[in-house]
């Protein structure tokens, strides 16, 4: 028994090891590629149309993702259309618990001090104890910024700025093998406080990260875990355009 335990503890170990060096190799790989484009998250100074990305998450535990950015350019400034996959690290052979993200970012004016604002819905299913909890939540974000680097050529330009979001549960579920699902509507509310930075450079390598601690309010008795306030919450976006707008 001892033996078998411990050859399934190192294959769990080799999985986890080949997924985060196949996800470096990849993030290299994009990062020196000549024909690499990419654009900043939550920034607007680039002429990047669609962007695939890549992010590591810390949320307690290690999360992998995959997102997609398109961006439509007009009006005062412009939008970004934005769709992601986590997956927690110990369970993405299985893809049985996940997080999509589907959203829009605006900034509000093209200046060196200037807000972007966000709207992203959340959903959110994993397994607790034998039950599958789902929960569907609506992140609205502001995220007050300033331009610390701005070359007008291929030089580095960023910007840094606070990051606030409320992000209610608008409905959650629980179930249990084939018995009848339990529903709760807005149980939840998160809030979020942190920082974010981005940079982009040469116009080739994009990358962003947000750091935030949150606070849990329950509005009423839940079947949703009791999360605990003030934990400090990592996110590093690493992504590259292939389609530019030079009109």
């Amino acid at each position: 028994m001892k033996t078998n335990t411990s050859k399934s503890n190192k294959m769990k170990i080799s999985k986890h090891f080949y997924t985060l060096l196949i996800a470096g190799f990849l993030s290299v790989f994009l990062m020196f590629s000549k024909s690499s484009q990419a654009q900043t998250y939550y920034g607007y100074q680039s002429i990047g149309k669609q962007t695939f990305l890549f992010s590591l998450v810390w949320q307690g535990e290690l999360k992998i993702g995959f997102g997609y950015i398109y961006r439509i350019f007009g009006s005062k400034t412009f939008n970004d259309l934005q769709l992601e996959m986590r997956f927690p690290l110990k369970t993405i052979y299985r893809f049985n618990e996940y997080e999509g993200i589907a959203g829009l970012y605006k900034p509000l004016s093209y200046s060196r001090g200037f807000v972007g604002v966000g709207g992203h819905f959340k959903w959110n299913s994993e397994l607790k104890d034998g039950q599958r909890v789902q929960k569907l939540s609506l992140a609205m974000t502001a995220i007050p910024s300033y331009v610390y680097a701005a070359s007008t050529t291929d030089g580095v330009y960023g910007t840094i700025g606070l990051q606030l979001t409320y992000a209610p549960v608008i409905f959650a579920t629980s179930q249990s093998g084939e018995s009848k699902a339990n529903w709760d509507f807005f149980p939840q509310h998160r809030f979020e406080g942190g920082l974010h930075f981005d940079m982009l450079t040469g116009r080739t390598a994009g990358i962003a990260i947000n750091t935030v601690t949150s606070y849990y309010l329950n509005s009423k008795e839940t079947f949703l875990q009791e999360e605990k306030p003030w934990q400090v919450e990592g996110i590093f976006y690493f992504g590259t355009t292939y389609a530019l707008n030079r009109d």
